[in-house]
């Protein structure tokens, strides 16, 4: 699941397309389409991939570089604290 993919299904009811779109900087179709890919992946039985942290922090690290800010950015700033915070105990 990605930062975008996450951030659908955390503000699903608290946002129409439309907004939640204008505040990811995507199309509303964007919006609508994950929307319904995630609620079929979530009828479905769920497969865990297995990612270390060491991994998930790589790729939200390349994830900033190249975005640069925004609210995704922010999101996943906050996301590399919480793994940092939970590694250490």
């Amino acid at each position: 699941m990605t930062i975008v993919d996450q951030y659908i299904l955390d503000h699903r009811d608290e946002m129409n397309n439309q907004q939640m779109a204008d505040k990811l900087g995507v199309s509303d179709e964007f919006v609508r389409t994950r929307k319904a890919r995630l609620s079929l992946e979530s009828q479905q039985l769920p497969v865990k991939l297995t990612i270390t942290a060491k991994e998930e922090i790589y790729a939200l690290v390349q994830f900033i570089l190249q975005r640069k800010s925004g609210v995704l950015v922010d999101i996943a700033e906050r996301r590399i604290k919480d793994i940092n915070a939970k590694l250490s105990y």
